[in-house]
Formats: structure tokens, C-alpha cells, sequence
């Protein structure tokens, strides 16, 4: 099961009334040619200027689908677009790529020895959620989806 997420939403039925595009699960949403699950207002993918809210790792399905506080309030108000990695995201060639040579800089910054580590230990897994999210922030820099 994949833990991972960027950020979270726990609409009201008023809201949801009001705004149900916005509350809509979109399975296999591309960006960067990363498929993620998505929630929220897609039109922020052609929005320029990009800001990367939050990353987690320890986000579960309640919490994806459930949660609360300042990302509901964004999300009702259309500001707000929250992504979930698929596992094929996490594999991706470019994404093995930038999280292993994060990684190893890392490594040799600390003078110590780098060994490429399993996609599914958590290490891995959040510096690759940080370049998924350092992708996304460049290609809206760059006028790419």
C-alpha cells in the first residue's frame, strides 16, 4: 500500500454542494508523466507558478480522502490540488534517477560511501517524493504540465 502523499482534504457537505468537481477522486492524474491520485482543482496543473505544500510519507488512505484544517479550507476554496503517488510513480527511470543522485551527494557531503537503496525503504522513498515535488515546481517554472 502506498503511504505517501502531498497533501490532504476533509470537505463539509456545504462545500461539497458548492463545489464537487473539487471533492472528485481522478485516479491515474498525470503530471511530469507521473501518475498520481488526485483531489482538488485541476486547473492549478497550467498554473505557472507552483508551490509545493507539503510532503508526506506517512499519510494513510483515511487521511488522504479525511483530513482536515487549512488544506480543507484551500481546497474549498479551489486553491488547492492534492497528489498521491501510484507505485509506478516511484519507479519511474527520472525519478530513480534524481533521488539517487540526491542521495548519494548526500552520502559523500557526510564522506561516506553510497550503496543504491531498495525503492521500498522509506529513505528512498522521501527524497523521492521531495523530486516529485522539486519536478512538478520546475516544469510549472517551465510552462510544462
Amino acid at each position: 500500500m502506498n503511504n505517501e502523499a502531498f497533501t490532504w482534504l476533509q470537505p463539509g457537505a456545504w462545500q461539497r454542494r458548492l463545489n464537487p468537481d473539487l471533492f472528485r477522486m481522478h485516479r491515474q492524474t498525470a503530471v511530469c508523466g507521473l501518475p498520481f491520485t488526485s483531489m482538488g482543482n485541476h486547473f492549478l496543473l497550467e498554473w505557472p507558478d507552483r508551490q509545493l505544500v507539503e510532503v508526506s510519507r506517512s499519510s494513510t488512505e483515511e487521511r488522504f480522502y479525511k483530513p482536515g484544517g487549512v488544506y480543507f479550507d484551500a481546497c474549498s476554496k479551489g486553491k488547492l490540488l492534492l497528489l498521491k503517488p501510484e507505485e509506478q510513480a516511484f519507479v519511474h527511470p527520472d525519478v530513480r534517477r534524481a533521488a539517487e543522485e540526491a542521495l548519494r551527494r548526500k552520502a559523500e557531503a557526510k564522506h561516506l560511501d553510497y550503496a543504491d537503496l531498495p525503492v521500498e525503504s522509506r529513505r528512498y522513498r522521501f527524497m523521492a517524493l521531495n523530486e516529485m515535488g522539486r519536478m512538478m515546481v520546475d516544469a510549472g517554472r517551465k510552462g510544462r504540465g
